[in-house]
């Protein structure tokens, strides 16, 4: 599935508009702007994909050098390549890994979708606009729900060093998977899913805007698949227990 063509379809759905439409032909000069306006929540989205801008071949690269000094220092064990899953390493490797995880995506998704939010705010003279995150993982297991929920997390909390937040055109977070299922004790059998988050300064009409997308997400996947999908509704707490199955 084309995770962009089914978003275009939701977000018009809620009654969004793709940026590009409202903008002169680019000539190549201009600076690339978000992908999504929702005039009634006066909200500017855009959508960044895990595969193409953190799990590129640099990565794989780093993660078989990463795995190669683990078993040197005694921390798995292996023969020729090891083939690596986060869940079951030790925490030292976790965390490791994590770092790793943590550069591409704070570089390639969160700072990018910053400037170009800010941008298309600035070039459609939305100023007060809020800004939304869409992240799709469209077929990498490294990253859990929920650990990928809490690194964007403490990406979106870092600080210039006047203290103002780098990251401040980022105002709430939606992730989800048109290919990846999970399961949990709290959630029997194989489900999609999509989980939202936002940060304390976030304001309710983008809350709000967050679950219309999410019902128009579930609603267009199932007619994709054609049955009626579950929708994965959990706490903070059980999100822990989402894992890829």
């Amino acid at each position: 599935m084309n995770p962009e063509a089914i978003i275009d379809e939701v977000v018009h759905a809620v009654g969004g508009k793709r940026v590009d439409t409202l903008l002169p032909p680019d000539d190549g000069e201009r600076p690339k702007n978000a992908d999504y306006v929702f005039p009634a929540e006066n909200a500017v989205a855009e959508l960044k994909s895990l595969q193409q801008e953190v799990f590129t071949l640099a990565y794989r690269q780093k993660l078989d050098q990463l795995s190669q000094s683990w078993m040197k220092r005694g921390l798995i064990y292996a023969f020729g390549r090891p083939v690596v899953n986060m869940r079951t390493l030790p925490p030292v490797c976790q965390n490791e890994w994590l770092r790793l995880l943590t550069l591409p995506l704070q570089t390639n998704v969160v700072g990018l979708a910053h400037r170009q939010i800010k941008k298309t705010k600035e070039t459609l003279g939305l100023h007060e606009a809020k800004g939304l995150l869409l992240l799709a993982n469209e077929g990498n297991v490294d990253f859990e729900p929920h650990n990928l929920l809490l690194t964007v997390a403490h990406i979106l909390k870092k600080k210039h060093p006047d203290a103002s937040p780098q990251y401040s055109s980022i105002h709430a977070v939606s992730i989800f998977s048109h290919n990846l299922l999970v399961s949990s004790p709290d959630v029997p059998g194989r489900a999609f899913f999509w989980l939202n988050s936002h940060r304390p300064f976030c304001d309710e009409a983008t809350k709000a805007l967050q679950s219309k997308l999410e019902t128009a997400w579930y609603e267009s996947m199932s007619k994709r698949v054609g049955y009626p999908i579950r929708r994965v509704s959990v706490n903070q707490e059980e999100m822990d227990d989402l894992k890829f199955s």
